[in-house]
This record gives structure tokens, C-alpha cells and sequence, in this order.
């Protein structure tokens, strides 16, 4: 088994939040396409299909990733890592992603197509993990230059 900076995923996330000019500019993307989104400047369905859809899932499985990869006893600000650890980060993988589809579907069907919900999935949801994922890298790079013995950041 390869290691993880040898990864598919590592590379990817590597290239979408690897510095900060390709953070901001993502970001920055993502905010953009939101709020025309959300405040119904464009109501197209491919980009509630790629902004909507396959972004925030690969975002999420992006994030869910790098948690497997940092030590379970890993504190950050008080957070601990411990309970995405073992067959409960399966789980809630998958939970995750199937309400991100449903909500997809749900906006495309009509149902939710509202604003609170378009602006939820196309706005907050992605920059959400956006951020959370550079956080999960900076701290997953930190902590392979530079272990500490009681895994507290």
C-alpha cells in the first residue's frame, strides 16, 4: 500500500487548496457560482450537477480522507477526532453523501428548490468544506514535518 502523499486524493487536494492563491481562487469560484445559484441569476442544471453535486462529494470524501489519515487522538481547538474513526466514518461517509444527493435531487425535482436550500447546497456546504479540507491539509502537513507525543495541535 502506497502512502498517502502518494495518493490520488492527496494530489487533488493538493491542487485545489495547496496554496493559498489556489485556496482563495477556489473559493473564490465557488462563492461566485453560489450566489448566482441561490439568487436564481442562473438556474442551470449542470451547475447544480457539478457545484452541487459532484463537488460537494468529493469534498466531503476529500475531508473524510485526510481524517483517516491524522492520528485518532488528534485535538485540534478542543475537537477531537476520535469519532470519525473505525466503521462509524463509513457510515457517516455515507450518510453525508446521500443527503447531499438527496438534497441535489430534491432542488432539481422542485420540492426544495428554494433559496435557504439552494444557498445551503451551492454556498454553504461547499465553502464549509472547502475550508475544512485546507485546514485537515494544513494540519496533516504540520503534523508529518513536526509529531508531537501528545498529539495536541
Amino acid at each position: 500500500m502506497k502512502p498517502f502523499t502518494e495518493t490520488t486524493i492527496f494530489h487533488w487536494a493538493g491542487q485545489l487548496i495547496g496554496n493559498s492563491s489556489r485556496f482563495i481562487f477556489n473559493l473564490s469560484a465557488i462563492t461566485m457560482v453560489g450566489v448566482a445559484y441561490a439568487f436564481k441569476f442562473s438556474t442551470s442544471p449542470v451547475l447544480l450537477g457539478v457545484f452541487g453535486l459532484i463537488n460537494p462529494v468529493f469534498l466531503t470524501i476529500c475531508v473524510y480522507r485526510f481524517i483517516q489519515e491524522l492520528p485518532k487522538n488528534l485535538i485540534t481547538g478542543g475537537i477531537s477526532l476520535g469519532p470519525f474513526s473505525g466503521k462509524r466514518r463509513r457510515w457517516m461517509l455515507l450518510t453525508d453523501v446521500s443527503i447531499i444527493i438527496a438534497l441535489t435531487v430534491y432542488i432539481f425535482l422542485g420540492p426544495l428548490n428554494y433559496f435557504v436550500f439552494r444557498a445551503l447546497l451551492m454556498l454553504l456546504l461547499p465553502m464549509m468544506l472547502l475550508v475544512g479540507l485546507r485546514f485537515l491539509y494544513i494540519i496533516y502537513l504540520v503534523h508529518q514535518n513536526n509529531p508531537t507525543p501528545d498529539q495536541e495541535l
